[in-house]
């Protein structure tokens, strides 16, 4: 038997959807409020430009299409080891299920607070989730059984990271509305310093 993918919710340097956000938060919000164009400052209302922060530094959760999976299953061979504990290639099943999902992929690999030991695994395309095993041929009920498992775990830590990023979306306005009155009004001294400076 072999489990399909990589572990997800999972990344080797350990960074955590924590630390993600806290950047996304503090860097990320700094950045988008530096790159505002300096005439919006004099023709747009603070509310709206948080509006316009907001849209770009606000976080898309991953949500999965859990009842439009495709599953399959392939005739393949497997590696297996005897009971002498030789190596030998024998018939097998390969069952998949696959599940569009929309949010950012990179989520996939953020651990999740709180979060367990043993995450589960699978394999990530563009906007696909994979989840599947390679079984002999007459363990095809194992394989329908780690399915299954698989798509509860993933919806667990979903639901964790989920709560996660609305607590983070629901701080940004509060985060975002001082950078933007502290760049105004670095722009307007700066205004006024020209206008010395020219008169």
């Amino acid at each position: 038997m072999a489990v399909l993918g990589e572990l997800l919710f999972w990344r080797r340097d350990n960074v955590d959807l924590d630390a993600m956000l806290r950047h996304r938060g503090d860097a990320g919000v700094r950045r988008e409020v530096e790159a505002l164009a300096e005439q919006v400052f004099t023709t747009e209302s603070d509310d709206t430009l948080v509006e316009r922060v907001l849209a770009k530094t606000r976080i898309a959760p991953l949500v999965v299409s859990f009842d439009d999976g495709k599953a399959h299953v392939a005739e393949i061979m497997v590696d297996v080891t005897t009971v002498f504990g030789e190596r030998a290639r024998v018939k097998g099943l390969r069952a998949t299920k696959v599940f569009p999902f929309t949010g950012e992929p990179d989520l996939w690999q953020l651990r999740s607070n709180p979060y367990d030991m043993n995450p589960p695994r699978g394999m990530v395309d563009r906007h696909a989730l994979t989840v599947g095993m390679e079984v002999r041929d007459h363990e095809g009920d194992q394989a329908a059984a780690h399915i299954e498992d698989s798509v509860r775990r993933i919806k667990e830590y979903l639901q964790r990271q989920e709560v996660q990023i609305a607590e983070f979306n629901a701080r940004l306005p509060n985060l975002i509305l001082p950078m933007i009155q502290r760049r105004r009004q670095t722009l307007s001294k700066a205004a006024d310093l020209l206008k010395k400076l020219q008169g």
